[in-house]
């Protein structure tokens, strides 16, 4: 799990937490809920967060491996990885996902597994998320097959994930950009999104040819995959949610 990120953004008007995955929702941290989910899917079997040890051990609890932080996104990947040596896949979640579940995890390696392949992403149609998350702002990708936005599960074989880190760092930095995800894949897919002919499928031949290994994109029905905190209304929709379900703590 990836919980390096400092609280320098949008959420340190409403929280000194000195760390996003910290600040709190319905109650307790918003890792705390990421790490039940973890904890609880059956398809996971070591957890190893990638954060500052001092300010989150308290939270992690035993059974967790921490990890101190490296620079970059893919600096953090790799030493996930490193602590998980031996692993056959991994499974990479960020810690800003607080309406994770156990259940919607499962599904998607469950989805990963049926399709195939090395390496898997999941993704959320527009009509699954605006459904369970009415008014909530996500970027969208608009494709011939519908209009998707990026989850927060990544699993891959741990060979093909090594291989791929450069890769995974570039699509990060533009997954809120539409066109610049575009860039990344070349002018026939620039072409062919801008005449609205992408398709998912050709978007996975695409990214594993640039990778050298199968790809797919996992159309997960779990808008909470989806559901990441990076703005104040995040939180307050969270800790919403969080309350309908029973999950937050009594104030």
């Amino acid at each position: 799990m990836l919980a390096g990120r400092a609280n320098r953004g949008d959420l340190a008007g409403v929280s000194d937490a000195p760390l996003e995955a910290l600040v709190p929702v319905g109650g307790r941290p918003m890792i705390a809920y990421v790490l039940d989910a973890l904890r609880s899917a059956g398809a996971v079997d070591t957890v190893v967060v990638v954060g500052q040890p001092e300010p989150l051990a308290p939270v992690t609890g035993a059974g967790v491996t921490l990890v101190a932080p490296g620079a970059t996104l893919v600096d953090n990947l790799r030493r996930g990885f490193a602590a998980l040596d031996g692993a056959e896949r991994f499974l990479a979640v960020t810690s800003d996902v607080p309406l994770l579940t156990a259940a919607a995890v499962d599904d998607f390696v469950a989805r990963a597994r049926a399709a195939g392949g090395a390496f898997h992403y999941a993704v959320v149609t527009r009509e699954n998320y605006e459904a369970a998350f009415p008014g909530s702002r996500r970027t969208w990708v608009r494709l011939r097959d519908g209009t998707f936005t990026g989850g927060n599960l990544f699993l891959a074989e741990a060979s093909v994930a090594r291989r791929a880190l450069d890769l995974v760092e570039r699509f990060y930095a533009n997954r809120k950009n539409p066109l610049g995800l575009a860039r990344l894949l070349g002018l026939g897919t620039i072409l062919a999104f801008a005449l609205g002919r992408l398709t998912v499928p050709r978007l996975e031949a695409r990214v594993s040819a640039m990778v050298g290994a199968q790809g797919r994109a996992i159309i997960t029905p779990y808008a909470e995959i989806a559901f990441d905190v990076d703005r104040p209304e995040d939180l307050e929709a969270a800790g919403l949610w969080l309350r309908r379900r029973g999950q937050a703590s009594p104030a």
